[in-house]
């Protein structure tokens, strides 16, 4: 007998298929074929890091049966990206679905751990030159995506965005692609939904790029500012001077690789800002180092 689609929905209602090792639903044991066969595509776009086809296989699967298990994988995919917007929509789906799913209270957990203590930044850029798809985003020196990372975007203005977590106060944000770069500031504050607009020349060469976090400091390298952008250093080691105001610090070295890969140096410090009381002395600074893979 054909299922039909009302029906099927039911059924997957009731029988929610339970979280596999790699944290996500499989399909349910009964399925609408084209369902299926999209469902199926997911997964294995996902599995090869397409997360951007994955979402929209997910999003063909649920249009043709609205199963919990698919609301539920996109729920997944969207935190893993950081859409926290759209994984809190995905996820509170779900359990409108399958309201008495064994899961519920791992889900209520994802859910309030998503809207406790961080607010959505919507991160978007309009510009050609920017590829989303290959790119790394870092907020404080901390990778928060990673290429092939799923974003949002209209075909009819070329926005493309994310949704960011971001916490209360103000955040240096970093978006770096194999051919440019960009950098900007997010200030959230509560009640608010901010956005941030990124734009970025066609091409921005080098093989480091130095993120300032902090009011007041100044990273210099062979007598050329690098405080804020990427830049052409050869392979090796380099020694940055580094400045707070008027105080001089202890250099830093930064190691520049060969492989092609983009070394991501973060500076900030511990003791508060430079121009509101600070320290007649260099504050105590935290340099976060690390290496940015591209695929060639």
């Amino acid at each position: 007998m054909k299922v039909g689609r009302t029906a099927l929905a039911g059924l997957v209602l009731a029988w929610a298929a339970p979280v596999g090792a790699d944290g996500r639903k499989a399909a349910p044991d009964k399925f609408e074929k084209a369902a299926a066969a999209a469902f199926a595509q997911a997964i294995s776009a996902d599995d090869r890091g397409d997360r951007e086809a994955a979402y929209r296989f997910y999003e063909t699967a649920y249009q043709l049966v609205p199963a919990p298990e698919t609301a539920f994988n996109m729920g997944e995919l969207d935190e893993r990206s950081g859409n926290v917007g759209r994984a809190i929509e995905n996820y509170t789906r779900y359990l409108a679905l399958a309201p008495k799913g064994a899961d519920r209270k791992d889900v209520e957990a994802r859910l309030a751990r998503l809207r406790t203590g961080s607010v959505a930044v919507d991160v978007f850029t309009m510009s050609p030159t920017v590829d989303l798809a290959d790119a790394y985003v870092l907020v404080d020196g901390a990778v928060v995506l990673r290429p092939g990372a799923v974003r949002r975007t209209d075909p009819t203005t070329a926005r493309r965005s994310w949704d960011l977590p971001m916490t209360r106060g103000t955040h240096t944000v970093d978006i770096l692609t194999p051919l440019t770069a960009a950098h900007g500031t997010a200030e959230v504050t509560e009640g608010t939904r901010p956005t941030m607009q990124f734009t970025a020349p066609a091409r921005v060469d080098g093989a480091a790029f130095v993120s300032i976090g902090a009011d007041g400091l100044d990273l210099r390298w062979k007598n050329q500012a690098v405080s804020a952008g990427r830049f052409a250093a050869p392979p090796g080691k380099h020694r940055l001077k580094v400045d707070d105001a008027t105080f001089e610090c202890a250099p830093h070295t930064l190691e520049v690789r060969s492989d092609g890969s983009v070394t991501y140096l973060f500076v900030t410090t511990t003791e508060g800002t430079r121009y509101s009381g600070g320290p007649k002395r260099c504050r105590n600074l935290v340099f976060r180092e690390q290496r940015l893979v591209f695929k060639p």
